[in-house]
């Protein structure tokens, strides 16, 4: 297009009047001044500036014909032979055709049908604004099998998920917990009070306890056909994995039909094709930690402080630079792995970290440079119903993010290029993906090449107006000059006020002001309000600087808000088509996000390492713990906490813990979990050695509350937790028990403690029981698999006190410390008269003496235990392959030495039997390891052919009860999963 065809300029060397369809038509009335041609001035920068201030405004001049040409070409390129405002008349219109097009994409059902109807049940709930869920459970012979969706509109992926539930609806609430969501969709049918579903009621439950809110949605909207016309249009790319993944799964895609009707009628959102991560989740390969097991051991906030951040595990290990990696960081803290092949990746990737520091101190500062690369996602997946200027400024600042976390691509690839490990390889070949660079290409097109991401709003606000490349669009050049203008003319008005009032004036940007003006008040002449001139008005104050405005500056705020909000709305309409190249490319960035996520992540467990002494965890058939340590306490105290073992495997799963109060019985179990679900996750853990076994299900009972709003006491909310437990434990299962019973008489807990561990002891879950009961530590005379330890403590008696004082130690022995009479002492330690306590230790040494003594037939079952004690630790021997034979034969003798020392404490106090000659039958006890072994093996296998001995007087009771339960099969000690077979090698 040449001059000629363009209209003559009006006037000569006058301002005149120009007026602009495409800006008036955005209901802007703009005056453009111009003079004659050689006295134009254009915006064309050739470099992005900032208008903030006047030094730093600098315009290239152009001709007036230059900028003819560059308009009317940029209107051409868009509209052809039609004018562009024409085109755009009106945007209400334009948005209200979208919106019906996207309907029609997506409509399922018939057009005659009413609108969907959603109602919100419950009051506002809490949970991430982004993550909404709709849940489906199927009725008649399929009621307890749940359908489950969910989607992250931050990241862009839906989730869908089948399963069959308990009574209780365990899998469900722990989903719900991990993933945090702000809306539950559920069938209006649910909620009806004629068929009140059970899981209505354990959601709303879960609701008033900080859940989310229920709203109902039409039973319509929950058709599986919907939904996997959803899965095909919206995935990006149906492939034959999801479809067999998805068969038979009617109800979670009942839940994706009803839940992407809400987010587009709801939230007003058009889902574009294609584009969607969706994903179908394995409920099998996480661990399932309940709601109350996760705040009772404080894995993401501190059960009594919960503004102290710090003190809790996620408080610990979370040194994430990305808001993907924290979100990551607690979601695995709450579904630990259970695939023990992903476990042992992530180990391998903090071990190369550790010993690699180039590596790891690259990849922290890299990734500190990282923006949320969902927030770059969504922008190309979601779209608005309504176009307007706050979206067009959100459509841009998206593009600058997206350009900025491409060129981080590269410099993350050749860090990760020559790991080690396998998880860090894969990562680096995913990065090599060539669509990263047409990505790149696309956006050069269009995009300033000094466009980048800048902290602050007004410098963010001038890399926004200044995105698009100039002399693409005449309208865009004329619009960024009338903006940096009207930020001229600001800048020249506070200078003037400066001089005519003698004030020490700055410019001011905030979202909410605007331009306004600041004045510091400290220093050596203060300033005082009241003194200020009449013409500031707006005038608030801080501890020392003052903020106002004046009524001209108003106006001029007003001008260059109108002008920038046109420039980000012709900005976006240049954009629009950059995006829809884009899109077909999306693929890329979802693995770049699930990269980035997972790396910083790592890297984060690494920096949690090396700031305390951890030690890589090992994986077997068996809980050993050598010299833990408490991780939140290690962190939180002064002094580093007293380290502590346990041990737990087949043939000792229940470990009875006593000891007094304070002694740290409870932090101790609360020590073990914290450290299972370390492990679980990948971490290194704060022990010097640690082997763990992988659970599927953490089950817990901690407190002593009371519930008001279901009127519970606290014997009734103890009985709910334990029932909840039994029906969820098994083998696999790891068990923590802290003081049951204590909220009725002792007689009724005791019977109720000793009840409840025979259960438990049946379901060959790994438990720990911490109780006050000294009766519980006998049922190690009936049961096999039962171990005692207390935390000792050290006595001291003086003249005066009653009864021994004592001194803490937080050391685990074995043993029970039934001698010490621990109470009294703690209650000595308070203001209470002595009287009373003399008393009372009177009273409780009656109570003591009328408790029967041990029976040789307890000796004899002690002996056992013994023997099969011993004879597993020479099991764990063989499983171990790193131990050479020296290694194994200096074992053996320890444990010989260990088992001489326990055996001689249960020397049988009847006369040994004569044999011939007269002479003792004395067993000759083994010299050597490998006697040893075969002894205790042989010990093993005769043990369970022996008819049992005559029942004495005092433990008739007793052994009467023991031989009932073996016949009834419950006793683990006639089991013969119980007797493990010792390797021949060993022997």
């Amino acid at each position: 297009m040449d001059s000629q065809n363009s209209p003559e300029p009006q006037g000569h060397g006058r301002w005149d009047t120009v007026s602009l369809p495409l800006l008036r038509k955005r209901g802007l009335q703009m005056q453009i001044q111009r003079a004659t041609q050689s006295d134009v001035v254009g915006v064309v920068p050739s470099t992005i500036h900032d208008p903030a201030t006047p030094s730093s405004v600098s315009h290239s001049r152009i001709s007036f014909e230059q900028f003819r040409y560059t308009g009317s070409k940029a209107n051409n390129v868009q509209n052809g032979s039609a004018d562009s405002g024409d085109r755009r008349a009106s945007s209400a219109a334009s948005s209200s055709y979208f919106s019906a097009n996207s309907r029609r994409q997506h409509e399922v059902q018939s057009s005659r049908m009413e609108a969907p109807r959603f109602s919100e049940v419950t009051s506002e709930g809490r949970g991430l604004a982004h993550v909404v869920i709709a849940l489906a459970e199927g009725r008649g012979n399929a009621h307890g099998e749940v359908g489950l969706s969910v989607i992250d509109l931050r990241t862009s992926v839906v989730s869908l998920g089948q399963y069959a539930d308990s009574a209780s609806y365990m899998k469900t609430i722990c989903k719900l917990n991990a993933l945090e969501p702000s809306v539950l969709i559920i069938p209006e049918t649910m909620t009806a009070p004629q068929n009140l579903q059970p899981l209505y009621t354990i959601l709303r439950e879960f609701h008033y306890q900080g859940g989310p809110s229920i709203v109902t949605v039409q039973r319509r909207l929950y058709s599986e056909a919907a939904g996997m016309d959803l899965v095909k249009k919206l995935n990006l790319s149906f492939d034959g994995k999801l479809e067999m993944e998805l068969t038979s799964k009617y109800y979670c895609l009942a839940s994706l039909a009803a839940l992407i009707t809400y987010v587009e009628s709801e939230r007003k959102l058009i889902l574009m094709p294609q584009t969607l991560r969706i994903e179908y989740m394995q409920m099998e390969d996480t661990c399932l930690i309940d709601v109350s097991t996760s705040k009772s051991l404080e894995l993401i906030s501190n059960a009594t402080h919960q503004q102290l951040a710090n003190k809790c595990l996620l408080g610990v290990l979370d040194h994430t630079k990305t808001y993907a990696g924290g979100r990551l960081l607690r979601a695995n803290l709450l579904q630990p792995f259970t695939k023990l092949l992903t476990i042992q990746m992530r180990l391998e990737c903090i071990q190369e970290m550790v010993r690699t520091e180039d590596l790891y101190f690259g990849l922290q500062q890299l990734l500190s440079r990282f923006t949320d690369v969902e927030k770059a996602i969504a922008f190309l997946v979601q779209t608005p119903t309504k176009e307007s200027a706050k979206v067009s400024e959100s459509y841009i600042g998206s593009i600058i993010h997206l350009k900025h976390i491409l060129s981080l691509v590269e410099p993350l690839r050749d860090l990760l290029t020559g790991s080690h490990s396998e998880l860090l390889r894969g990562f680096q070949q995913m990065l090599n993906d060539g669509r990263f660079d047409d990505m790149r290409n696309i956006i050069e097109v269009l995009v300033h090449p000094e466009a980048k991401f800048e902290k602050g709003s007004l410098r963010m606000k001038t890399q926004k107006c200044y995105a698009v490349r100039p002399k693409i669009n005449g309208c865009l050049d004329v619009a960024r000059l009338l903006y940096a203008e009207s930020v001229d003319d600001i800048s020249a008005l506070v200078v003037k006020l400066q001089e005519q009032h003698n004030l020490p004036l700055q410019t001011g940007y905030d979202v909410t002001r605007g331009f306004h003006l600041q004045l510091f008040t400290g220093g050596k002449s203060p300033i005082d309000v009241k003194t200020l001139p009449k013409d500031f008005i707006h005038i608030t104050k801080t501890k020392n600087t003052i903020y106002c405005t004046t009524k001209e500056l108003v106006n001029l705020n007003g001008r260059s808000l109108e002008c920038i909000r046109e420039v980000f709305v012709l900005s976006h309409e240049m954009l629009k088509r950059a995006c829809d190249s884009l899109r077909p490319l999306i693929g890329c960035l979802y693995e770049l996000a699930e990269c980035v996520a997972t790396v910083d992540v790592l890297v984060s467990l690494t920096t949690a390492c090396s700031l305390g002494d951890y030690t890589r965890p090992t994986f077997h058939e068996v809980l050993v713990l050598e010299r833990s340590r408490h991780p939140i306490l290690e962190r939180l105290l002064p002094e580093p906490p007293i380290p502590n073992n346990a041990y737990a495997d087949e043939g000792c799963n229940f470990t009875v813990i006593t000891g007094p109060n304070m002694a740290g019985k409870t932090t101790y179990m609360k020590q073990i979990a914290l450290l299972q679900i370390m492990a679980q996750i990948g971490s290194f853990v704060p022990a010097e050695f640690a082997c763990f076994q992988v659970y599927d299900k953490i089950l817990s009972r901690f407190g002593s509350g009371d519930d008001i709003q279901s009127n519970a006491s606290t014997f009734m909310m103890e009985m709910r937790d334990m029932q909840y437990i039994s029906q969820h434990a098994d083998r696999g299962t790891l068990v923590l028990i802290d003081e049951l019973g204590r909220g009725t008489s002792p007689e009724e807990g005791l019977g109720i403690c000793w009840a409840l561990c025979e259960e438990l002891l049946l379901t060959k879950a790994t438990t720990f029981f911490v109780t006050h009961f000294e009766e519980i530590c006998d049922l190690q005379h009936l049961y096999m698999g039962i171990h005692n330890v207390h935390f000792r403590t050290i006595t001291k008696k003086s003249d005066e006190n009653v009864v021994e004082v004592l001194q803490h130690t937080h050391e685990l022995v074995d043993g029970s410390s039934l001698d010490v009479r621990y109470g009294l002492a703690t209650a000595q330690s308070t203001s209470l008269p002595k009287e009373i306590i003399a008393d009372a230790a009177h009273i409780l040494t009656k109570i003591r003496a009328m408790r029967f003594t041990m029976g040789e037939d307890e000796q004899e079952f002690q002996r056992q235990q013994i023997n099969c004690r011993y004879a597993s630790r020479i099991v764990q021997l063989g499983y171990n392959k790193n131990l050479s034979y020296n290694d194994i034969e200096d074992m053996l003798v320890r444990i010989r030495a260990d088992f001489l020392e326990e055996m001689v404490t249960l020397q049988p106090e009847k006369r040994p039997s004569q044999g011939e000659g007269g002479q003792e039958n004395v067993e000759k006890i083994p010299e050597t390891p490998e006697s040893l072994s075969q002894s205790l093996a042989t010990q093993m296998i005769i043990s369970q052919d022996k008819p049992p001995k005559k029942q004495s007087e005092k433990t008739g009771v007793k052994r009467a009860l023991s031989e009932h339960l073996l016949e009834e099969g419950h006793l683990a000690r006639h089991s013969k999963r119980a007797y493990p077979e010792i390797p021949k090698s060993i022997i």
